[in-house]
């Protein structure tokens, strides 16, 4: 999906002064080695055991982006020896592993392994005989067979809260769970790293939890996908999930890397999607598609066969994509507007047919579980545009013509009216934007900018900033410099469309609009990306990028970016990698495309296929890689597991820590 030669998780430096709060995580590593547990585990291709497969048990390593995985076991002189020396002079040369038996079983003790209390631990199974039981040094042997498993965080005593009765079982469903989950970390299934910040680390962490809400581990070898997510909340996609599961098992069940169903699973499944290296095993493809499901879908689809292990799964037509989307409905979430992301990887999503229904605002942690606030609160007309500061406290537009500021724990202060500005007499705010000052920018429709502090006041002296023309100002972004940019569509023959800057002090920067050409003008929507520049869509569903002095830097005859699905782009999020995420509230799914204006995304946008995103007004993108998306027609929001490069969370610790100071992946 993006490009992992560029940036990745956003580290978070120290807040610049002058903010109203600030967000300072605990840097303090957790160094409590611990004796691991023992478990069983059991390795399945398909619906048979593979017997001779080397298992690994893996750490994700957190010393830098693009490092390889830490190994786990260790040399075990027990009575039975089970470990053994890798010595192939491979990939895994000088790790220790555990040889599966005849039913595809191996027992693992106490001994043979420790794990550090807060680590992100995964198996990984290669080779093996995915047939008979062997009956020879390497017959049957597949060397391409390759099959992960989240085992999740290591805790307290060497547990770990993913491993139940059934022990733990790998097979083609646990990879795409792994796959998935981990993309934003993983650059193949060996090198699954981040770097050594609190929020990288943080990010890491809940992608490893996310794996559960795909595939219980310890459900059994019959095991399918889930079809709920572990907190009851989402709808996981499960036919999704199996049908990528018997893509690879017609690989892992063949001969190897020449048969009918490796072979083009292999060259198809590519690094850089349609470019790149090829995988040399299953576990790595399944993460290469994640990372660019919108390459060669037919070919992969096609690689099912007729008779399949897991079901239910999509058959017929292939699908549009192969993203993977949780689906979260629930009677809090009620015409979902706007998504933003707090420091913590949790969602919040503003819901704008309160009090019709629903709750003012939900929040979705980063494990699925869904709980809503502000319900009492009967000043609250209809919520509109979300955004989080720097102490994670919740600010929404309201139909109310206020803006309000929530606490994460739901409380209004005593400002439970909202803030409101005589600016707001003729129009309601629609979005609002932090900036790094702790400042709140507010964008209405046919109406002035108006900007308050972070304790509510009025910074304009109640009549707002002047807008040129009539406008009708959508959406709202801020730079690391402190200004603000709005996207200004046309909503009559008299008016300008186009991008206007304001500096911190509200002084305009440009009396006409950046961006007044034919393909450019009738602006909905806007986002801040690498260095300041301006990305912003229009009613043309043309996208193009300005830099901070709004002279257009796309490329192209036209100077604007199109396709990959756009339909009324109404809102923007810009990933780690400077990828550029669309929520299409005239058409099905999110756009994407890379920072030089290549469309990732086919024709219907992402999401369509294995999550309810249409109409979507609201994207957003946590540290984990999954990308948000509200959909208010279907009352809805969908989690993109993995499909994106982390950043940083809120957005105004990203502008603090600009995306410069990301750490690079090789």
């Amino acid at each position: 999906m993006k490009n992992f030669a560029l940036l990745s998780l956003l580290p978070l430096v120290t807040l610049l002064t002058g903010c109203s709060a600030s967000f300072s995580p605990d840097l303090t590593p957790n160094t409590e080695v611990v004796a691991g547990q023992p478990f069983s585990a059991t390795v399945m291709g398909g619906r048979q055991p593979v017997a001779g497969a080397h298992i690994y048990l893996l750490a994700a390593d957190t010393t830098g982006y693009g490092h390889a995985s830490d190994s786990l076991f260790l040399p075990y002189t027990g009575s039975t020896s089970q470990t053994v020396l890798d010595t192939s002079g491979g990939p895994t040369n000088g790790y220790y592993y555990i040889n599966t038996g005849a039913t595809g079983a191996l027992n693992v003790v106490s001994a043979e392994y420790n794990c550090t209390v807060g680590q992100a631990v995964y198996l990984y199974a290669l080779g093996g005989n995915p047939g008979n039981p062997i009956t020879g040094p390497n017959a049957g042997v597949n060397s391409t067979a390759a099959m992960m498993a989240v085992l999740g965080i290591c805790e307290a005593g060497g547990n770990f809260a993913a491993i139940g009765a059934g022990g733990v079982n790998l097979s083609e469903v646990s990879t795409i769970a792994a796959a998935y989950s981990m993309a934003g970390f993983a650059t193949d299934a060996l090198h699954v790293s981040s770097n050594s910040t609190a929020l990288s680390k943080q990010g890491l962490t809940n992608a490893f939890n996310n794996a559960a809400n795909l595939y219980n581990i310890s459900a059994g070898n019959q095991a399918s996908a889930n079809t709920k997510t572990v907190s009851g909340s989402g709808t996981v996609p499960a036919a999704q999930i199996n049908m990528l599961a018997n893509i690879l098992a017609a690989c892992v069940n063949s001969t190897g890397p020449t048969s009918l169903t490796c072979a083009p699973l292999l060259s198809h499944a590519l690094s850089g999607g349609a470019s790149g290296t090829a995988a040399t095993d299953t576990a790595t493809a399944a993460i290469n598609m994640a990372h660019y499901p919108s390459h060669a879908v037919n070919t992969l689809f096609g690689l099912q066969g007729t008779v399949v292990p897991w079901l239910p799964n999509v058959t017929g037509t292939a699908p549009n994509d192969l993203s993977v989307a949780i689906s979260f409905t629930d009677t809090s979430i009620s015409g979902p507007y706007s998504v933003a992301i707090d420091n913590a990887g949790n969602a919040w999503v503003s819901n704008s047919h309160f009090p019709t229904s629903g709750a003012p605002v939900t929040e979705i942690s980063s494990s699925g579980t869904v709980t809503s606030y502000g319900a009492s609160n009967t000043n609250i007309a209809g919520p509109n545009g979300l955004a989080i500061d720097a102490s994670d406290n919740v600010w929404f537009a309201d139909a109310s013509y206020s803006v309000f500021k929530m606490s994460s724990s739901g409380s209004f202060g005593t400002a439970t009216s909202g803030y409101t500005s005589d600016a707001f007499l003729n129009e309601p705010p629609l979005s609002v934007a932090m900036d790094i000052s702790g400042n709140v920018w507010t964008a209405s429709q046919s109406g002035p900018v108006v900007e308050f502090s972070g304790g509510g006041a009025d910074l304009t002296g109640g009549n707002g900033f002047a807008m040129p023309g009539r406008t009708n100002a959508y959406s709202v972004t801020t730079d690391t410099n402190g200004n603000a940019f709005y996207a200004n569509n046309s909503a009559a023959s008299t008016a300008v469309g186009g991008v206007f800057e304001f500096s911190a002090g509200g002084v305009r920067a440009n009396t006409t609009p950046y961006g007044t050409s034919p393909a450019e003008k009738d602006t909905l929507a806007v986002a801040t990306g690498p260095g300041n520049t301006i990305w912003a869509v229009n009613d043309s569903n043309n996208l193009f990028e300005l830099n901070d002095s709004g002279t257009l830097i796309s490329g192209g005859l036209t100077g604007v970016y199109s396709g990959g699905g756009l339909a009324d782009g109404a809102a923007i999020a810009v990933d780690g990698a400077g990828s550029v995420w669309i929520a299409n509230s005239g058409g099905a799914g999110v756009s994407a495309f890379t920072s030089a204006g290549v469309a990732l995304s086919g024709s219907t946008g992402f999401g369509s296929s294995s999550g309810n995103v249409l109409g979507a007004k609201g994207v957003a993108i946590d540290g984990s890689g999954n990308v948000w998306v509200t959909s208010p027609g279907s009352s809805s929001v969908a989690e993109l597991v993995g499909a994106a490069t982390p950043v940083v969370t809120p957005i105004v610790a990203s502008l603090v820590a600009p995306y410069s100071n990301a750490a690079s992946k090789p």
